[in-house]
């Protein structure tokens, strides 16, 4: 994670609390590791100006932006939804470009669907045009990743919708795509 960005972000084992993990960035030199927060660390903006974290691993979760240069923090709106990760979601967060976000997440108890965010604030959206959910970073261009859908198979598909493509493999348990 963070080739890009000349950092790596990495989750601590000493727990605060029961569900927050400390969150550590480390330069890609060998610098020290600096804390930056408490949650769960998903992702590293292309910029290297955000990690982007979530809160807790229940239904009050919530998409954190920490700075990682001038700038404060980020609490983002979640809009009700339920972000809690799942075993069948297993990559929940990227980032898509430098101003937005892609998360994995359901309303009530309905299924799971990917949503688009701006880091500048605003309610989280629902991908309409996809039916399945992200299982995968986000492509470097910042609109394509892998999407599961309902029954297990897997499609290329981009933010700004058009016509997604059927991958010819599928994911076994415990396996994960990653960049």
């Amino acid at each position: 994670l963070g080739v890009r960005t000349g950092a790596t972000l990495e989750g601590g084992r000493g727990l605060t609390s029961p569900d927050l993990y400390p969150i550590y960035v480390r330069p890609t030199d060998g610098g020290p590791a600096a804390l930056i927060g408490h949650g769960y660390g998903h992702a590293l903006s292309d910029d290297g100006r955000w990690a982007l974290a979530s809160t807790r691993e229940d239904r009050d979760s919530k998409m954190v932006l920490f700075s990682l240069g001038p700038g404060s923090d980020r609490t983002l709106d979640n809009a009700g939804l339920d972000m809690r990760p799942t075993a069948s979601a297993a990559m929940s967060a990227s980032f898509a470009g430098p101003n937005r976000i892609v998360f994995v997440a359901r309303r009530g108890e309905g299924p799971l669907q990917t949503y688009v965010q701006s880091i500048d604030g605003g309610p989280p959206a629902v991908l309409q045009h996809e039916p399945g959910h992200l299982v995968s970073p986000m492509a470097p261009d910042g609109e394509r990743f892998v999407s599961q859908r309902p029954d297990g198979s897997l499609w290329l598909t981009a933010l700004s919708g058009g016509a997604s493509i059927r991958l010819p493999f599928t994911l076994q348990p415990n396996q994960f795509l990653r960049q």
